[in-house]
């Protein structure tokens, strides 16, 4: 296992759930397939081949930040068939909004 996923998995299993989230995101890939799902043409779902193309990666590189996303419960998924649909879940990303903006809310009083 490289050396980035043990750091990766050792902050996703001892921090907050904030820390967990922003630790995953820290990847340039998974907040574009996070940016994917959210964007109006998929209706917050797609499958595991679909967010490949769309963010240029091969479909084992994808199912693999997936699986990442799910572990700390930003994606949730299911069966259909013989497909994996990938559904974005919004609760923690309106969490990481709310902290993000009371940060730029209190650097604004600051300034």
């Amino acid at each position: 296992m490289a050396e980035r996923d043990v750091a990766l998995t050792e902050a996703i299993a001892s921090g907050s759930a904030l820390d967990r989230w922003l630790a995953v995101l820290s990847d340039g890939d998974r907040r574009e397939l996070i940016r994917h799902l959210a964007s109006g043409t998929t209706a917050h779902e797609a499958t595991i081949g679909e967010l490949a193309f769309a963010i240029g990666v091969s479909r084992f590189s994808a199912s693999r930040h997936v699986q990442v996303l799910r572990q700390v419960g930003l994606v949730v998924t299911r069966k259909v068939g013989n497909r994996v649909l990938v559904h974005l879940v919004d609760e923690p990303l309106r969490i990481i909004d709310d902290w993000v903006g009371g940060v730029v809310d209190a650097l604004a009083t600051t300034a």
